[in-house]
This record gives structure tokens, C-alpha cells and sequence, in this order.
């Protein structure tokens, strides 16, 4: 430590932000409103002055009753409608831009009249409680009662790599600062030290060479600053009865500078972390080149296959109870050491998750104080990293032949069931999985978790399986990370479902956007519909054209209400407005996912999906992949299947492209029409 430096974390950090607030309060204004003033509507000051002309011509005709007073008020009215509309379009298009779900819904909330936040609580003893502090109190105790207490047992976690390897430091520089703050996403939101990421993204040139030495002579210290184990919680209403306070989710808002630190720690660790292969390959989330489609497509390669092979599948979805919330902290150091992290960064992972504190804030009022126990942080940077770390031996647990697949806590493991021996081996491995999440802790929600049968045979000689003596509920359809799941892969209630949801979206645009300006609505079609429609296509695109028809009814429907448009065909319209066919933005999807996999871009195996030609190729492009023969249509319109015979028949020139953005502007150029129903 330099002699000139608090040698204390919480000292270094008080001197650290002294200066920042002491020239917030000198040189940033503050504008102060009361409460009544805040639900008034606020007008940009032209709009307001114009508003006050008008006003003044209405008293002036009301008192001189006058022709010419009458016509000047009509034409300033006039003007005032035409500014408040342009106003109230420009908001609507900064709510388009935006691209976050939740200030489309706050917007759509506040046209429709429907309350947010938190409401009426009901306390422990049938009470309803209603003002703020109250609520937030309420709120707190159950956040913080969720916790788990450690039971003093210390398993045994072997060393995952040799007594040679290991990474005790992390190096901070002002570069890797910069880069880190530029790479931050914007956010308004203040954290527990009034800071926000865009106040602080703002200041990034000043800042990035004071914070290197901060970060430094924390991560020496081996301690952080007690001001950086504080979280600012906001409850977010889940489903289910609005006045049960266990029907909310904490969304933790920590130390802004604090998450600046942790990314810069994160990087240098996954960076080791991958360079030994220390993360199992069944794990998909938090990670680069990893997805829910990553992991759906891995899933139903398998299964699909299984299918084909006249077999059925059992799979059992396992929920864990409060997962991140319930890792004990002195087992996450044991795992830490056995991954190869000594030294100061031990120190400082171990010192992170400890003794921090959290409150609720509401808009009128806060909770005191509740002491965390265990869990990795919320709203942390490092906080998923972690939990991966806890959770990623379980794939080390079977061998026999299951298969388990992670995507951060929510788990699945599934067997190819070819005679009763696989169903009792099965059980074993459910066995093993309860087993290991009781020795480190980890609560299994056993009503929660299922048990799915896939296959043409999936009624034929039904079986029970059962965590802990607790009978499985076996269901027909499950929800897999967003995906309606049926035992027979037709996936026709994901789409119905999909296609609701995405009516309901597009009627409330059409509902509460003022402004009615085909651009507008087209972006908040793109922007909040599509989404709906497009999310893990490649998994579920169907074939039939029932189902393909009724995907494309959304955009049929929502192009014909907007102006001008109700004459043309669905094409012209489409052509008018610059949109594609969802039918087409699919097939694009699914060889963007080819090429991604043929070249590497994401974490699938090439070998796992496609065959090349072996034969030499003499025309068209080299990349072409042996066609499938299938004879059931989940694998024959699975997704390794259905895009192989578009993939072959694509022109040289767009396999010129070396990278993923390059393929996707040559694809575009193609003409992929006639593969269209």
C-alpha cells in the first residue's frame, strides 16, 4: 500500500467518492417537486407557453365574443393539437428506440389506467397493510427469511486441476477500465451510492485511471468496502394473489462502481476457466457462445434420435427452491480452492459474498435493514460466475448413461429407455442428483419437479418415478426454459400459445399508441410482437401450414388495421411497410444456426447435427451436408433435417463470408421465395 492511502477499503472508497459528491452538489442542479406536482403531465416550455396563448385567447373571446378573437383561438387550438401530438409522438418513438419490454408495458400501463408497483399486502396475522414502510418491511422478512443456515458439514470437493495450476491474482489497468465502462449498458437507475452507469459512462476518460488504482488496492487488501455489500431492493410482482408477499422477486440494485470491479474479475476468471475446460459442456447459461436455443437444440438432437430409433425418452425437470439465494457461503469456498482459486482472489470472492445487507425501497418508504446469510448476490456481476462454480460438478455424477443438461439452476435429466433396466437406472441417477443436492444444500421443490414421457410409446407401460419417496407428477406438456414442450415434439401448444400472446401485444399497440404513423407502429410491432413469435424458432418451426398460417396471421392482421393498407394484399403490404415474411425471417434463422454451427460460432458440435458430403464436390458451394433420411416427422422436421436441402441448394457466393454478419447481408440478397408454402 502507498504511504499517501487509507490502507482500510471502506476509508479508500470514502476518499474515492468525497470529491465525486462534494462537485455533484456544487455543479448539478436539483429539481425538487412535490408529490401533486409529480402526477401532473409535463410539457417541454414551447408546448407550455403555447398552451398558455391559447388559454388567454379563450378568456379574450369569452369576454369580447368577437368574430376575429373566435378565429384566432381556433388557429392557435389548432396548433397547440398539432404540437402535443407530435410531443406525445416523439415519446412514443423514444419508448420504440428504447427496445426494453419494460417501459413498453409501463407506457401501455399507464394508457390503460392500470396500476403498477406494489399493492395491499396482507401481514402474517390476516392484516392489510398499506402504506409504504409497512410493505417494504413485510417484504424485507420474507426476502431475508429465505436464506439457508450452514449445517457445519464441509463435503469433500476434489481438486479439479493439478497443484501447478491456479490463479490467485487479477490485473486492473486504466485500458481494461475504459473498456469495461464503454461495454456498461446504460441505465438511469441509482445504486445505494447515488451513482448511475450512464452518469458514470459520462465521466469514463476521468475516471478510468482513478478506479484502476481504487481496484487495485482493494484487491490487494483482499477486503471490499463495506459500502459495496449493500443492495437496494425492488419487489417485482410475479403471478398468483397480489397481497402474498411471497408472490414477489427481489431485483437487487448494488454498487455501480462495485459491478465496474466485478466484470474486470469475471473476464480474467472465465478466461481461466475456459482455457482448462473447467465448466462442463452441459452447462449453457451465463456463457458466451451459449443460449436457451444452444441448449434446446442439444436436448432435442438427442431425443428427436431416440424417436427415430423406436425408443422412448423419460426426462425429469428438476426446481430447485430459492437456488441462488441458498448457496451456502463456506461450501463455495471449499469449491472455489478446488477449481484452482488461491490466494488474494480467494480472499476476495470469500470476503464478496459476505456480511452484506439488503432493503426494500419503495417510492414512500424503506425497510431497515436485513442481514444476508447465503446465496450469491443479487444483481451482482460476478454473482452467476459463482453460482455456476457451485452447481457444476453435478454433471460429473452420471456416467451410466443419463444425460443432464443445465442452463444456470434449472437442470433436466432424461435416459433412452429400452427395456425396464433403463427405468430402474434412471431412478438411481434421480437418486445420486437428490443426494448431492442434499450434501451441499441445495432444497429440491419436489412438487415442482416432473416427469415427461416422449415418444409415439409414450402411454405404453407408464412408470413412477419419485425424489426423496415423493412421487414425480408425470405431465403431458412441460415449459422448457420458454418453450412448450408436448411428449410427442409436435410443439402446436407453443404456438398457439406464442400466437395469443402476440395478439394481445399487437392489439395494445394499436390500442394506446397515439400516434398512428405506420412507421411508428411498425417499429413497436418489430420491436415488442416479433419477438414473441421468433424466440428459439430453429427449436419448434413447424412444417404443417395450419400452423403456418397461424403464426403469420399475426402480422396478416396488424399490417391490415394500419393506414392505408387494407386494400392491398398481405404481400404488398409487406413490400409497403419494408417487413418479411415470419415465415422467411424463420428459414433465414434456421441457416444463419447452420452456418453458426458448421463454422464454430456457437458452443454445438458440428459432428452432433450434420454429415458432409464425403463424395467430392463439383458443383455449388463445399459445404454440403449429407441429406436425412427419417421416417417419423419429429426428426424429419427437426431442425439438423428439415434445413439441409435449402443449405445445399444456396449459391457459392454466399459462403464467401467469413463472419456471421457477413453471411447474414448475402443470405438476405438470395432469393428464398420459392422455399416459401
Amino acid at each position: 500500500m502507498s504511504d499517501d492511502l487509507p490502507s482500510d477499503p471502506s476509508d479508500l472508497w470514502d476518499a474515492f467518492v468525497s470529491p465525486i459528491n462534494s462537485a455533484i452538489s456544487q455543479f448539478v442542479p436539483v429539481k425538487s417537486s412535490t408529490r401533486h406536482n409529480a402526477k401532473r403531465k409535463k410539457y417541454p416550455r414551447h408546448i407550455r407557453r403555447a398552451l398558455n396563448k391559447k388559454r388567454l385567447l379563450w378568456r379574450k373571446y369569452r369576454r369580447l365574443h368577437t368574430v376575429d378573437c373566435r378565429l384566432s383561438y381556433d388557429k392557435h387550438a389548432s396548433l397547440c393539437r398539432k404540437l402535443l401530438y407530435d410531443y406525445e409522438k416523439s415519446l412514443e418513438m423514444n419508448i420504440i428506440k428504447r427496445k426494453n419490454i419494460g417501459s413498453f408495458y409501463r407506457f401501455v400501463n399507464r394508457k390503460l389506467s392500470c396500476k403498477t408497483g406494489v399493492g395491499p399486502l396482507k401481514s402474517e396475522s390476516g392484516d392489510i397493510i398499506t402504506d409504504d414502510t409497512s410493505k417494504a418491511s413485510a417484504l424485507n422478512k420474507y426476502f431475508c427469511n429465505v436464506f439457508t443456515v450452514d449445517d457445519g458439514n464441509t463435503p469433500a470437493f476434489e481438486r479439479r486441476v493439478g497443484d501447478d495450476i491456479s490463479m490467485n491474482n487479477v490485473t486492473f489497468s486504466s485500458y481494461l477500465v475504459f473498456k469495461t465502462l464503454s461495454k456498461c449498458k446504460t441505465s438511469r437507475s441509482l445504486d445505494p451510492d447515488g451513482f448511475s452507469i450512464s452518469f458514470v459512462k459520462k465521466l469514463k476518460s476521468t475516471l478510468a485511471y482513478p478506479l484502476a488504482v481504487l481496484f487495485t488496492h482493494i484487491f490487494e487488501s483482499g477486503t471490499i468496502p463495506d459500502a459495496w455489500r449493500v443492495a437496494h431492493v425492488t419487489p417485482v410482482f410475479k403471478k398468483g394473489v397480489s397481497s402474498s408477499v411471497e408472490n414477489y422477486r427481489p431485483i437487487s440494485l448494488t454498487s455501480v462502481m462495485c459491478k465496474v470491479f466485478e466484470r474486470i474479475v469475471k473476464e480474467q476468471m472465465l478466461g481461466y476457466l475456459c482455457k482448462h475446460s473447467l465448466i462442463t459442456r452441459h452447462q449453457h447459461g451465463f456463457l458466451s457462445h451459449h443460449s436457451t436455443t444452444t441448449e434446446l437444440l442439444e436436448t432435442l438432437n438427442d431425443w428427436t434420435l431416440a424417436l427415430r430409433n423406436k425408443h422412448v425418452v423419460d426426462a425429469i425437470y428438476f426446481d430447485f427452491s430459492k437456488a441462488f439465494d441458498s448457496v451456502v457461503h463456506s461450501k463455495l469456498q471449499v469449491k472455489l480452492r478446488g477449481y484452482g482459486f488461491d490466494g488474494k482472489l480467494h480472499c476476495i470472492l470469500s470476503d464478496f459474498v459476505r456480511n452484506r445487507v439488503q432493503r426494500v425501497v419503495l417510492p414512500d418508504g424503506v425497510s431497515s435493514y436485513g442481514i444476508v446469510t447465503s446465496g450469491v448476490p443479487q444483481g451482482s456481476v460476478l454473482g452467476p460466475l459463482l453460482f455456476l462454480l457451485y452447481i457444476n460438478d453435478v454433471a460429473d455424477l452420471f456416467t451410466d448413461g443419463s444425460c443432464i443438461k443445465l442452463y444456470a439452476d434449472d437442470v433436466k435429466l432424461y435416459f433412452e429407455i429400452v427395456d425396464d433396466s433403463d427405468v430402474v437406472t434412471l431412478q438411481q441417477s434421480i437418486d445420486k442428483f437428490a443426494k448431492w443436492a442434499q450434501t451441499w444444500q441445495l432444497s429440491l421443490s419436489a412438487e415442482k419437479c416432473c416427469h415427461i414421457r416422449l415418444g409415439l410409446l409414450a402411454y405404453k407401460n407408464p412408470v413412477n418415478y419419485h425424489i426423496n419417496d415423493v412421487a414425480l407428477n408425470t405431465v403431458d406438456t412441460v415449459r422448457d426454459l420458454g418453450i412448450s414442450i408436448d411428449n410427442k415434439l409436435t410443439f402446436v401448444e407453443h404456438i398457439n400459445l406464442i400466437v395469443a400472446k402476440a395478439h394481445r401485444r399487437a392489439n395494445q399497440i394499436l390500442r394506446c399508441f397515439l400516434s398512428r404513423d405506420n412507421e411508428i407502429l411498425v417499429k413497436a410491432f418489430i420491436t415488442y410482437v416479433r419477438p414473441v413469435l421468433e424466440y428459439s424458432s430453429v427449436v419448434w418451426s413447424p412444417h404443417s401450414v395450419g400452423m403456418i398460417n397461424s403464426i403469420e396471421s399475426v402480422q396478416r392482421r396488424f399490417t391490415k388495421k394500419l393506414c392505408g393498407m387494407s386494400l392491398l394484399t398481405y404481400d404488398e403490404r409487406c413490400a409497403c411497410l419494408g417487413l418479411d415474411r415470419l415465415e422467411l425471417r424463420r428459414l433465414q434463422c434456421d441457416l444463419v444456426t447452420c452456418f453458426k454451427i458448421i463454422h464454430g460460432f456457437n458452443c454445438l458440435g458440428s459432428e452432433e447435427f450434420f454429415t458432409p458430403c464425403g463424395e467430392q464436390v463439383t458443383r455449388g458451394h463445399p459445404f454440403k451436408l449429407r441429406v436425412q433420411h427419417c421416417r417419423i416427422d419429429a426428426r424429419k422436421y427437426f431442425f439438423s433435417s428439415r434445413v439441409i436441402t435449402i443449405w445445399n441448394q444456396l449459391p457459392a457466393e454466399v459462403f464467401n463470408a467469413v463472419t456471421v454478419t457477413g453471411f447474414v447481408a448475402k443470405l438476405r440478397s438470395c432469393d428464398l421465395s420459392r422455399y416459401l408454402l
